[in-house]
């Protein structure tokens, strides 16, 4: 699918999105596996020394896009400049929601967080409006709800390097950006992601990068994109 032209600004909105999140800036390596296959790995990755960081939790996260998925396409084609605005909440409390814009440039990616507290049900679209509305005025696009993931994440640490494993994955599409009160899809997917700091790379390198080569081949993984394809 041909690029789609950006409006005015567009890129460097993200760029000014970017500039006010550099406190957040790491690198993500993420492994993707099939259902069950990370409880091998994660021994094997406390027996490397990583140590619970907190305790576990339900993650649910409802994307936003433009009509016609223009973050998705950017992703999947893997432009070195993206983003992917969210609503997120934990253990279900939807109570307490942030707003998150995800950015990438280049290798590095960042986390832009907006608390808001507003409550989200996401089976009523209409109190997503704020969060769509102030997505809007940030990147200079009409976006519109786009999809819902949810899984549960644990947390690990060794050094400084951060470790989330997230399993039970379910995603649901909004069809003509309505939710429909339908059973979320199971995924046959799990994920480890590493997350560090640039200047951590090679020892990173040095003592873990062996596990994307005896486990699977390490490639783009985006809960977002699955919860596009899969349930179109």
């Amino acid at each position: 699918m041909e690029p789609r032209l950006l409006v005015n600004n567009y890129n460097e909105n993200i760029i000014k999105l970017i500039q006010s999140s550099e406190g957040s800036e790491r690198f993500e390596r993420k492994l993707p596996l099939k259902k069950g296959q990370s409880i091998y790995l994660r021994n094997k990755l406390i027996n490397k020394g990583f140590s619970n960081l907190h305790e576990t939790r339900i993650i649910t996260s409802i994307y936003f896009d433009t009509e016609d998925y223009l973050f998705a396409r950017q992703n999947i084609n893997g432009e070195n400049l993206r983003v992917k605005p969210r609503v997120r909440y934990y253990n279900s409390d939807n109570k307490n929601s942030v707003l998150e814009f995800k950015l990438k440039q280049n290798y590095n990616s960042y986390k832009k967080i907006i608390n808001n507290s507003i409550l989200i049900n996401p089976s009523n679209l209409n109190n997503l409006k704020f969060f769509e509305k102030f997505s809007c005025e940030l990147l200079g696009l009409k976006l519109l709800p786009s999809s819902i993931v949810t899984y549960r994440r644990q947390y690990y640490k060794y050094k400084n390097i951060r470790l989330t494993i997230d399993d039970n994955l379910y995603v649901k599409k909004f069809l003509n950006r309505n939710f429909l009160n339908e059973n979320l899809m199971q995924l046959n997917l799990e994920v480890i992601e590493f997350k560090y700091k640039k200047n951590f790379d090679n020892f990173f390198r040095k003592n873990f990068s062996y596990f994307f080569d005896c486990a699977s081949r390490s490639h783009k993984c985006s809960k977002y994109i699955h919860s596009i394809i899969k349930t179109s």
